[in-house]
């Protein structure tokens, strides 16, 4: 017998949203959890449950026919109270006072909305809503507060199906835990998870701690990955990405067969814990095992039994096969490349039995399990397979927001105060992560975020970035090795082996080089190691690979012990410190400049910072200090006004998403260009510098800003005033020369440009080229003007980024004091308005606008530096009207003050 639980939804009229998602969550229900735990809830609704009827009024015609024929009372409310009956305060005080009368036989739950209230709330009514809160609070009834439709439906469902279960336990008690289906022999079974498996299921199963979270778990922190469609192969045309958990919305008939495929830190244990909960709660019954759990003995027989003993393991009451519809069943089993001792030769015998057995099946395995099965039978050949692609920035934000969050309640914490704290920790993930020094995947980033929040750099000589990749070594050494003496015996060998590899300009070398690298080692060291040991503790460490040769994965790997080695040897070989001054004077080169960068996080050694300095000031020998004032001259008579600046309206984390969103499709394709060789990358420490072509120059100018920048941000705390102020001023003048040859070019080439542009704009609309011959030159001439602004923005927000950070204000302020041109002056405000709001900047900016106001392109500068922080952080409506009309942007009133819609910026 089905078991129905009616439900009464009462709310005022500003619900609506939280109204259709309970009809979501309970239909949804019925076609999940319900059929599989045998009930149905109904919903019972005034809109879809009364008729047209007389009674005293309105609200009593809706209690006479609504009745008091349900089992669970649910309110709902915001910030209207309802209007009064005759025997109440509102419609919804009166449905509830209904409900609580009978709350001996009524489960009641109401929800508040804790979303900021619009401009335009009857603050009356909103009071109201809250002193209902609180008598209710008094009366003893449950109440939840939400803080968006979605996650009221996320916790309705909850609500629902805990305490529906709850009902069903307590009145089977001791009986047994099923009932016959009407004309089918399988049983229906009530199944609830074991404690202690929920406690493993949200075990991180890592060293992570939180300073705001006892116990920090896998649901504080999970995001599901994207995927890559590996079934049109390798190097199909358009690579087919989709997400994690849309994949596995959908559950077919037909069967669910999928294999999740990624490297040992990508998470594939912690997805097939996710899948547990969410299969569970999509009316399946999950069953999670590990590969290591198939042995010898892979006949269905034996299968079965060891399927039937994880469920005792993991189910409250345990359940055989037979006691229910297999088609429900879906294994889930993690690192199958385990399976059989790990021999590869007997998965599709295994694979193919499990079929035999079971419609869903779902496993994770190592990337190398395609590779190892070639010319042998696939045993994932009826599987769709995937591969776990790493955190791009959008991932990577959205973990930030996670751990940033935690523990709080954000409606008490300014929000502005939370994005600056995660801008932070994204540039020091970006930094670290630098370009794909280490892969992208959750277990790195959060130990990246533990190191930040704790700050506990333990050896003196590094930066927290240094640290942090010490961290991640030793944690490797310290699974591999068993004796700590001997880990630095293993550190000193890793050293001398990348340097070795950096010398010989190769990543990899044969079994035979090796050999010949390990006799010299052990000979120059006196000691008395096997080859075998060597390599097989450092493979178990994964710091080494040996497949046919020996190679290192992890670009981290290499560039850490390349610059460990520098690092070790600066201060007393001459060699080296030549050695370094190459790179620093090729860092167009991105292995030159990876070096460097780790050097940097590894040593303090003044020779780096001077050599850094002087290399720097010596780029762009022809070039000055871009001013943007009188240099700029022909710039600014290029068009008779500034163009049109606009701010429109947004939500700031909408805003945030879009950008997000297509930083990670430029991502994407950088990586999907990684591989192919840069026009540098065989530019040797011994072929001449003088000889690479403007682009190189442009590149190595560029790379030079982000790392000075990086060396005055990580080692602010030990570096002299006279020191950072001069790795400040070079920064800033290495971007600004390299601003001066752009525009200068420009400049000189100005007057060509818009007569080529002009003829373009001719021959595209030859058939009314006459109408339009007034407007050419003026189009074309906006086009050169908004040229030079783009490259302005840009190099003033390169700069910026590089080297901000707040503890280095009183260095920008004699920067900017010893340099007071337009261009500094536009840099220190883009350096400010990223760690400070922009009420605390406004006087500056008004001052900058009436010094600018006759500069058109540093006046263009100065706008689009406040639009841009508007869009990334809330400003309020006082702020934003005074610099808006100060500095003459249009502000585009198309969203209401409240914020729902998301809009693309215009630049």
């Amino acid at each position: 017998m089905v078991r129905l639980f009616k439900i009464f939804l009462a709310s005022p009229g500003d619900t609506s949203d939280e109204r259709k998602a309970a009809e979501d969550v309970i239909d949804e229900i019925n076609k999940t959890k319900g059929p599989r735990d045998n009930y149905r809830l109904e919903l019972l609704k005034w809109e879809t449950d009364t008729y047209s009827a007389v009674g005293e009024d309105g609200q009593d015609v809706i209690n006479k026919q609504i009745g008091s024929d349900y089992q669970i009372f649910v309110g709902v409310m915001w910030r209207k109270f309802g209007t009064p009956t005759k025997r109440a305060a509102s419609g919804t005080v009166e449905e509830f006072q209904r409900a609580y009368e009978r709350k001996s036989d009524v489960h009641i739950s109401f929800y508040f909305n804790s979303s900021p209230f619009p401009q335009d709330t009857d603050l009356e009514q909103a009071k109201k809503v809250l002193e209902f809160k609180s008598q209710i609070q008094d009366l003893g009834v449950y109440h939840k507060s939400f803080e968006s439709t979605k996650d009221f439906e996320q916790k309705l469902r909850m609500d629902l199906q805990n305490y529906v279960t709850d009902l069903l336990k307590a009145e089977i008690q001791n009986e047994e835990v099923s009932v016959v289906s009407e004309g089918s022999s399988a049983k229906q079974v009530i199944p609830e998870i074991k404690d202690s498996f929920k406690d493993y299921l949200n075990d991180i199963q890592a060293s992570f701690s939180h300073s705001k979270v006892d116990n920090l778990q896998l649901e504080d922190i999970y995001i599901a990955p994207d995927l890559r469609d590996l079934s049109n192969g390798k190097n199909a045309s358009k690579v087919k990405v989709e997400n994690l958990s849309d994949l596995t919305d959908a559950i077919d008939a037909e069967g669910v067969k999928y294999a999740f495929l990624g490297n040992d830190l990508a998470g594939k244990s912690a997805n097939t814990k996710y899948l547990f909960l969410k299969y569970f709660e999509l009316g399946l019954y999950p069953v999670l095992l590990k590969g290591s759990d198939f042995g010898s003995n892979i006949r269905p027989e034996s299968l079965q039994k060891t399927v039937e003993t994880k469920i005792a393991e993991q189910y409250q009451v345990p359940f055989e096969l037979a006691d229910i519809d297999t088609t429900k069943v879906i294994l889930l089993i993690d690192d199958f490349h385990k399976a059989t001792k790990a021999k590869n030769r007997y998965w599709p015998a295994l694979m193919k039995n499990l079929e035999s057995l079971f419609q869903h099946i779902i496993v994770t395995g190592n990337s190398l399990m395609l590779i190892e099965n070639l010319n042998k039978q696939d045993p994932f050949k009826n599987f769709n397979s995937y591969s776990i692609l790493e955190f791009g920035p959008k991932f990577r934000y959205e973990l930030v927001n996670k751990w940033n969050t935690l523990g709080i309640e954000t409606r008490f914490t300014d929000h502005n105060e939370i994005l600056r704290k995660n801008d932070a920790y994204i540039s020091h993930i970006k930094a670290i992560i630098g370009k794909n020094y280490i892969p992208s995947y959750p277990f790195y980033l959060l130990s990246i975020l533990q190191a930040l929040e704790s700050g506990n750099v333990q050896n003196p000589n590094y930066s927290i970035h240094g640290f942090y990749y010490e961290v991640l070594i030793n944690e490797c050494f310290s699974k591999a090795i068993k004796d700590r003496k001997e880990i630095s015996l293993y550190y000193n060998y890793l050293t001398q082996f990348c340097f070795y590899l950096f010398e010989q300009g190769v990543k990899e070398v044969s079994l035979e080089e090796f050999d010949a690298f390990h006799r010299m080692y052990c000979e120059k060291h006196d000691l008395s190691y096997r080859k075998e040991t060597i390599l097989q503790t450092f493979d178990s460490a994964r710091l080494l690979y040996v497949n046919n040769g020996v190679f290192i994965k992890e670009k981290y790997v290499y560039y850490f012990f390349v610059a460990k080695y520098i690092a070790n040897e600066i201060a007393n070989k001459e060699e080296i410190k030549k050695l370094v001054t190459k790179m620093c004077e090729r860092v167009f080169r991105d292995e030159y400049a990876s070096i460097i960068m780790f050097v940097t996080h590894l040593s303090k050694d003044n020779f780096i910072i001077n050599e850094l300095i002087k290399i720097a000031n010596s780029l762009f020998p022809e070039a000055n200090v871009a001013r943007l004032q009188d240099d700029i001259n022909e710039i600014n008579q290029l068009v008779e006004s500034i163009p049109e600046q606009v701010l429109e309206i947004v939500n700031v984390d909408d805003q945030r998403k879009e950008e997000l969103q297509e930083e990670e499709e430029t991502e994407r394709l950088e990586k999907e260009l990684e591989n192919e060789q840069s026009n540098y990358d065989h530019f040797s420490l011994d072929d001449d510098v003088s000889t690479i072509d403007f682009f190189a120059r442009i590149t190595r100018a560029l790379k030079t800003i982000d790392i000075l920048g990086q060396v005055a941000k990580k080692h602010w705390g030990e570096l002299d005033g006279e020191q950072k102020l001069n790795l400040v001023n070079t920064t800033y003048n290495v971007g600004l020369k390299t601003l001066d040859i752009y525009l200068q070019m420009l400049q000189r080439n100005s007057k060509d440009i818009v007569e080529h542009i002009s003829q373009i704009i001719k021959e595209k609309h030859f058939k009314d080229k006459h109408s339009l011959e007034k407007g050419i030159e003026e189009a074309s001439k906006n086009f050169v003007f908004r040229l030079c602004f783009m490259s302005s923005f840009g190099i003033t927000k390169r700069v910026s980024n590089a080297i901000g950070l707040d503890r280095l204000n009183n260095t920008f302020n004699k920067a900017l004091e010893a340099q007071p041109y337009n261009s500094i002056k536009l840099i220190d405000l883009a350096i400010k308005l990223g760690y400070s709001s922009l009420a605390s900047n406004i006087e500056q900016i008004e001052t900058y606008r009436d010094e600018m106001k006759k500069n058109k392109l540093s006046n263009v500068v100065l706008q689009n530096l406040v639009i841009d922080h508007m869009y990334m952080f809330d400003t309020d409506y006082k702020t934003r009207s005074r610099v808006c009309n100060k500095l003459g942007i249009s502000v585009q009133e198309q969203l209401r003050i409240d914020q729902t819609s998301t809009v693309k910026k215009k630049k």
